[in-house]
């Protein structure tokens, strides 16, 4: 493994300058913040890992073939600003509009929140923002990437937000699931929860953001009567400790 660790100290600490979706679209005004460090790695440096693939090393060849999933790395982190937690906020509405909320993560003066493009288990997009008083830092991964793998993985990975990403291992985010969807408005919806929520809360939250309905999570399986509901969009927002995640779902006549 410390062959490979040297790999990504040599990727990480070696920036090159690409084009990198979100952060250029809509972060840009913070590069030239004084202290802003930025970092922008081109897909073909995580090219490179597919070199490790047939490592003897299963640890190895198991990263390499991960990050040779990735095609873009673009990050943006500032030590002291003022209003960190003001675009923290105007970067949550931002990614509302095109990504789903994965998971947040909130403790005493921090707030961390995790946003993907995601198919079938494939992310396309993962946009990694947070602040903790007047540090701020938004990170972009892009690719066709195994949302479990990133979680996995993320601790290989060392920078600044990379650390939350293992909370998607830690609560086997991967496990949860709201079916059938679209579900009738007359019938049920079952909420699957991994053990690590056992002992949480289950919300349902209508689409203007109102709470319809809230679930002691005591079991791996909930099934939730969807009657007397209206038809639309919905979330399941699922909570313990300091961490929650959101599952959309839609409910049909």
């Amino acid at each position: 493994m410390k062959s490979f660790i040297i790999f990504l100290a040599i990727c990480f600490s070696s920036p090159v300058l690409f084009g990198q979706g979100i952060i250029d679209d809509h972060f840009d005004h913070l590069k030239d913040v004084k202290d802003a460090t930025q970092i922008t790695i081109d897909g073909k440096l995580f090219g490179f890992a597919a070199n490790f693939k047939e490592n003897d090393d299963k640890d190895v060849a198991e990263i390499g073939e991960f990050l040779s999933t990735i095609t873009g790395f673009s990050a943006i982190g500032i030590e002291e600003l003022s209003n960190a937690s003001a675009e923290y906020e105007k970067g949550l509405s931002v990614l509302k509009r095109g990504f789903d909320e994965l998971i947040v993560v909130r403790s005493k003066g921090t707030n961390f929140s995790l946003y993907v493009d995601e198919s079938n288990g494939i992310v396309h997009e993962l946009v990694g923002i947070g602040h903790e008083g007047v540090k701020f830092g938004v990170l972009t991964l892009t690719g066709s990437m195994e949302l479990k793998k990133i979680g996995k993985y993320a601790s290989e990975i060392q920078m600044d937000g990379f650390d939350k990403m293992e909370k998607i291992e830690d609560y086997d985010l991967t496990e949860i699931k709201v079916y059938p969807n679209p579900v009738s408005n007359d019938g049920n919806v079952t909420l699957d929860t991994p053990q690590a929520f056992d002992g949480g809360q289950a919300i349902i939250i209508d689409g203007s953001g109102a709470k319809v309905k809230s679930y002691d999570i005591d079991r791996p399986s909930l099934d939730i009567s969807t009657r007397n509901l209206v038809s639309g969009i919905y979330f399941m927002e699922i909570s313990k400790d300091e961490v929650s995640v959101k599952r959309k779902f839609i409910i049909v006549d």
